[in-house]
């Protein structure tokens, strides 16, 4: 999956771990967190403003039915 879009980017190595004490009560960064733990595969463009997911299909990797 690609999304993009024309905002301003931003640097995801860079977003606060919301889970953290201090950041609970912030604005952003649980989308990072959510895409990185659902996701195989996570990869920025430099501009920050488009991201590719990819997601694994776990049966076919085993051989498995599509």
């Amino acid at each position: 999956m690609l999304e993009a879009d024309e905002g301003k980017g931003f640097d995801p190595e860079n977003v606060d771990d919301p889970r953290l004490g201090e950041n609970i009560c912030k604005m952003g960064g649980r989308g990072v967190l959510l895409i990185k733990s659902y996701m195989d595969e996570v990869e920025y463009n430099r501009a920050g403003n488009t991201v590719r997911m990819l997601k694994f299909n776990s049966k076919a990797a085993r051989g498995g039915e599509q």
